[in-house]
């Protein structure tokens, strides 16, 4: 059983994905992290309360890593099992690794809550939980199973399986998931879910929002057809759909503040990559206090999903105000606003990737602000292909794509420039620049047919359109700083 565990991990989004991992299967296992710049832990470092070390590979330090300290604390008698995690695996260093002295190791990019389970379970069961084997046995037992690339991960493939897990997460998994069929059993047993789901977010997130086990025992009973239970939260609605997250309206327990939920589900063999992503994105986006950016309030996980608390929009998006028309003066308004927080974003190194009308929400009749820098756009190049098949809702998005995106190239911040160009030629023509009945066509528009000319009363504006919507991305405006000079020289002129 593993009670506390250690972590030697200068990222925090990694501290986020051990959590998932580890809570899957031991949901009461304390976490702690030890920032690897304050030093190797010196001799009377209490390793005995500990029983499991994770130790990352790459530091974060210039001259060390995690193989100079392995073979330096492994000779302390009262170290834990120890772990090593890298994202640079690879035979050859796992074999270095395992000759140091650890007692495993681990891919960061295919980590997941069953890899961890069975590669934790597998060591406790071949050195006794609280022990450690000898450096000599360890290193001829790993060494002939990591001959194999598919079973580099696996460190004892010998040794039977043990999924360390409580007699209520069966329990658990089965009352997850609710229909407004299930009966007064089932609802009890979601009452308990939702005290264990309660500690894990506990002990898991620095959120700045806190919620005690007294609020959730008296949390307002929510609708049985909603299929997830998120602690601190009572959701009301569910209010949109990506392909990787879901998106509901809730209400936070303790002060009843309406929040916008946005849940990834974690189910397959992507979820450490989806998640480390989920994690670290939002957490710059935290860092951002703009008024033209959704405040984020709080990122955790519970059970088999991630999720990511925000502000709430009362006024709609900009989407739903187009369908009204827009007059020139308040469009220019809506395209500062607009430029600024990208502005923000983007001097955090955060590309959005996906900016069009939906994304941008109003707090009140003059207040915007962009939402959804979400980690649906991390797959983006590799379904394109699959776009081209598809109409509908996809064409949406497609209508605001950049040529450089279509193209399958890396975005950066003048690929949203490019999409804020379309967004402002849809502000003061009530059209897209580019239009088709099928993907292929608008895909055209985008990739060769010229940029089309404003109307006659905004041909002012012409040259911040050609600007922002030029095919070459090197003779575009290169920074949201370059647009609002354009920008307020026109409205001053």
């Amino acid at each position: 059983m593993l009670n506390r565990i250690l972590i030697i991990d200068d990222a925090e989004d990694m501290e986020f994905l051990v959590r998932f991992c580890v809570h899957a299967y031991w949901a009461e296992a304390v976490l702690e992290m030890y920032d690897p710049r304050c030093g190797l832990p010196e001799k009377s470092f209490n390793w005995s309360r500990y029983d499991l070390l994770l130790l990352d590979y790459d530091l974060g330090l210039a001259d060390e890593n995690g193989l100079d300290w392995a073979t330096q604390l492994i000779e302390d008698e009262h170290l834990p099992p120890v772990v090593m995690l890298t994202g640079y695996a690879s035979d050859k260093l796992a074999r270095k690794a395992l000759k140091s002295g650890v007692d495993g190791f681990l891919d960061k990019n295919t980590l997941t809550p069953e890899v961890f389970s069975k590669t934790i379970n597998s060591i406790l069961s071949s050195i006794g939980e609280g022990q450690r084997r000898p450096v000599e046995t360890r290193t001829a037992a790993e060494k002939t199973q990591l001959l194999s690339p598919e079973d580099k991960l696996k460190i004892l493939q010998n040794v039977p399986d043990r999924i360390a897990a409580r007699p209520e997460e069966d329990g658990f998994e089965k009352t997850r998931l609710l229909s407004t069929s299930e009966n007064d059993a089932e609802a009890l047993a979601v009452s308990k879910v939702t005290e264990q789901s309660a500690s894990i977010a506990q002990s898991s997130t620095k959120s700045t929002s806190r919620h005690t086990t007294s609020s959730l025992l008296h949390k307002p009973a929510q609708s049985a057809d909603i299929p997830i239970i998120v602690p601190g939260y009572t959701i009301q609605q569910k209010i949109g759909e990506g392909g990787m997250a879901s998106i509901y309206l809730a209400e936070r327990d303790e002060d009843h503040l309406m929040v916008v939920l946005k849940v990834l589900s974690l189910n397959n063999n992507d979820d450490a990559s989806l998640l480390r992503r989920f994690m670290r994105e939002y957490k710059l986006i935290a860092q951002i206090e703009h008024p033209n950016i959704v405040q984020i309030y709080e990122r955790a996980f519970a059970s088999s999903f991630a999720y990511i608390a925000m502000e709430y929009f009362s006024q709609g998006d900009l989407a739903e105000r187009l369908k009204k028309g827009l007059d020139s003066r308040t469009a220019i308004d809506y395209l500062h606003q607009i430029t600024e927080g990208l502005g923000a974003a983007h001097a955090k190194g955060i590309v959005h990737r996906d900016m069009k009308p939906a994304n941008i929400l109003f707090r009140s009749e003059n207040s915007l602000a962009i939402t959804d820098f979400g980690i649906a756009k991390a797959v983006e190049s590799d379904q394109l292909q699959k776009q081209l098949t598809v109409d509908g809702a996809l064409m949406g998005t497609l209508y605001y794509i950049s040529p450089e995106q279509i193209m399958g190239k890396e975005a950066d911040q003048r690929s949203d420039l490019y999409s804020l160009g379309v967004i402002m030629y849809k502000m003061l023509t009530g059209n897209h620049p580019y239009v088709g009945t099928t993907p292929t066509e608008v895909f055209e528009g985008h990739l060769h047919k010229p940029i089309p000319l404003l109307p006659d009363k905004f041909s002012p504006l012409q040259p911040l359109l050609d600007g922002l919507l030029a095919k070459d991305p090197d003779e575009r405006f290169q920074s949201t700083d370059d647009l609002l000079i354009g920008l307020n020289w026109k409205e001053w002129s």
